[in-house]
């Protein structure tokens, strides 16, 4: 679909030779690897979280884990906290990004629904912002953290009995 001239299992045998051979090499290192689900207009083989799961498995590596974009997840998925749930334990990492690749809190994303479920599920792994800046960043990455500080507490108060 991305116009690669080849079939979309061709494309997916492509990624999974790729995939193995990037494993081996981070076995020997002692490295890890996340792959994402990243929107169908930027590829075809890995779009949604459980596409990310599904490769991580493939994997058949505990040095491979799935991660999760909230900004692509906002294309692709219906319900975000669902989403974070299902991958489980192999979710890893967690990229944050507004609804227009801004700063949480300047879009429209359910950031409620992400943090509550991380909360549920117990998610005790690294979250970074990876956005473009709406102003200058002295003044706007402090309203942000502030923001998403806001959302965590929430997400603790709508579910208190959750285990981190």
């Amino acid at each position: 679909g991305m116009g690669t001239g080849r079939r979309p299992e061709e494309d997916e045998a492509q990624w999974l030779d790729g995939l193995r051979e990037v494993t081996a090499h981070a076995e020997r290192v002692g490295g890890r690897l996340l792959v994402e689900g990243i929107n169908r207009y930027e590829n075809s083989v890995s779009v949604t979280v459980a596409d990310a799961v599904r490769w991580a498995r493939a994997a058949n590596s505990p040095n491979v884990r799935a991660m999760a974009d909230v900004f692509h997840m906002n294309i692709e998925e219906a319900d975000l906290g669902a989403s974070l749930v299902e991958a489980g334990e192999m979710l890893a990492y967690v990229h944050l990004g507004d609804s227009q690749r801004l700063e949480p809190g300047q879009g429209h994303l359910d950031f409620d629904s992400v943090f509550v479920a991380l909360r549920r599920m117990g998610y005790d792994g690294w979250a970074s912002m990876e956005c473009n800046l709406s102003g200058e960043a002295d003044a706007v990455l402090p309203q942000a953290v502030a923001f998403l500080r806001e959302r965590v507490a929430a997400a603790e108060r709508a579910d208190p009995a959750a285990v981190r």
